[in-house]
């Protein structure tokens, strides 16, 4: 015979309700504890395959002391360093730009749309022209005629040191309008390739246009004062990175001092020093970063340079404009290439 089934209580069930209830929670409470102790581990994992301790190779960060790193090397895709930041402080020209010539980024500026006269920084436009429409032998010669000395000593224009029927090849004239930044030589480059220097003038002009610079009008080709003969430091920038592609032209803006070929008025020849490389001699930490440049001075457009230098292995354009001159003279431009390029050194 069945016992009978002994029926629960209303009470009794509802007596265990809770207990049963308490069961569920700390069971889903503890599953959803070994869920997030096993995604913390993995991500844990994950994340510490990427730092190694070794205190012999860990890289010196910008901006974070080395003993905060000294332990630590951190595994990431090797790129190429942040651009450094640059002080201006003590920056003598109001008008600058910087640009790393291997990336053609622009470092830092100043002013670099702003209005400037070039001064001398002309001739880098003259010479670059002068190299390219030549269709002669650069060793043949011709006479420095009077005309190309009319009105220049009057200016006190910067000369090359020719004389006049003094006859010479066409690179020594090249050469001397860099180097000595002599007028001369470029009054001799305009009327040799187009008959005057007006005529010069219009290819100048149309060139800087094929160029895109946009910003610029020349009026002549010493660079002379003309309120007409105005550029920025960025085109003339852009000019000289141009220009800087022509063998010859960076041959010669690279040289520090020449010696002409022997002339009827000059057997020896005639001794040419770069006009930026005589002032650098006085910056020792400067001189074998720098590797040319071209100066330039009016009293409207103040001390003026367009450079070059190589700094742990990387290449750099800089041009600087409206430097102040002063009594007795002081390399202002030289000053600021100084204090640029030297903040690039590590």
């Amino acid at each position: 015979m069945k016992k009978p089934v002994k029926k629960r209580k209303k009470n009794d069930i509802k007596k265990r309700t809770p207990f049963l209830l308490k069961q569920i929670m700390f069971l889903a409470v503890l599953s959803a504890g070994f869920f997030f102790y096993q995604e913390f581990n993995v991500t844990e994992e994950k994340e510490t395959e990427s730092i190694e301790i070794n205190a012999d190779e860990a890289p010196i960060q910008e901006g974070i002391l080395a003993t905060e790193v000294e332990s630590f090397e951190i595994n990431v895709p090797e790129e190429k360093s942040a651009a450094p930041i640059l002080k201006m402080a003590g920056l003598h020209s109001p008008n600058m730009i910087l640009i790393d010539r291997e990336t053609d980024k622009v470092l830092a500026e100043k002013k670099s749309l702003e209005k400037i006269y070039p001064a001398s920084l002309t001739k880098i436009m003259t010479v670059l022209l002068g190299i390219e429409q030549w269709d002669g032998d650069l060793n043949q010669k011709s006479p420095m005629k009077e005309e190309y000395f009319e009105d220049l000593f009057a200016m006190d224009a910067s000369m090359a040191g020719f004389q006049i029927d003094e006859i010479v090849t066409y690179r020594d004239i090249l050469y001397g309008a860099v180097l000595p930044s002599g007028a001369e030589s470029c009054l001799a480059i305009a009327h040799l390739i187009d008959g005057s220097e007006e005529a010069f003038v219009i290819r100048m002009n149309q060139k800087a246009q094929e160029l895109g610079l946009s910003n610029t009008h020349f009026s002549n080709t010493t660079g002379l004062h003309d309120p007409d003969n105005y550029s920025t430091v960025e085109d003339i920038a852009h000019l000289l990175e141009s220009a800087l592609k022509n063998k010859e032209f960076l041959d010669i803006f690279e040289t520090k001092q020449y010696t002409t070929s022997p002339t009827n008025l000059s057997p020896k020849g005639v001794e040419m020093k770069s006009s930026m490389f005589k002032y650098v001699e006085k910056y020792p930490k400067l001189e074998p970063v720098l590797k040319g440049g071209k100066t330039g001075f009016t009293e409207e457009a103040g001390l003026c340079l367009a450079s070059t230098a190589e700094i742990d292995g990387v290449p750099y354009l800089l041009v600087t404009a409206g430097a102040p001159s002063e009594e007795p003279f002081e390399s202002f431009h030289i000053q600021d290439a100084a204090l640029i390029y030297l903040q690039l050194k590590t």
